[in-house]
This record gives structure tokens, C-alpha cells and sequence, in this order.
């Protein structure tokens, strides 16, 4: 049995799936502690953050 990466040509190709997950959360890291943490978010001052 193989593991979560396939075997090519003696190569391994596995799929990247956790990509445009870190891409979204850099994009709306703000917007994602509120939605996960909001009690956290509360806590943190965002202006000096973002900017």
C-alpha cells in the first residue's frame, strides 16, 4: 500500500492540498481568528497589525 503521495517514475507526486488553505488564512487571517477565536480576536489590536 502506497501513501498519501503517488509513486511516478520512481519520483513522488504528491497532491498539495494544504496550499490554497495557508493562502486564504494569509489573505483573511483577521477575519479567520474572529470566526475560530473571537474571544482572542477581541484581544487583539488589529490596527497596529494590519495597518
Amino acid at each position: 500500500m502506497t501513501n498519501v503521495s503517488d509513486v511516478y517514475d520512481g519520483r513522488s507526486c504528491g497532491a498539495d492540498f494544504d496550499s490554497p488553505w495557508k493562502e486564504i488564512l494569509e489573505a483573511y487571517f483577521p477575519q479567520a481568528m474572529h470566526f475560530f477565536f473571537p474571544e482572542t480576536s477581541a484581544l487583539i489590536d488589529w490596527e497596529i497589525l494590519i495597518g
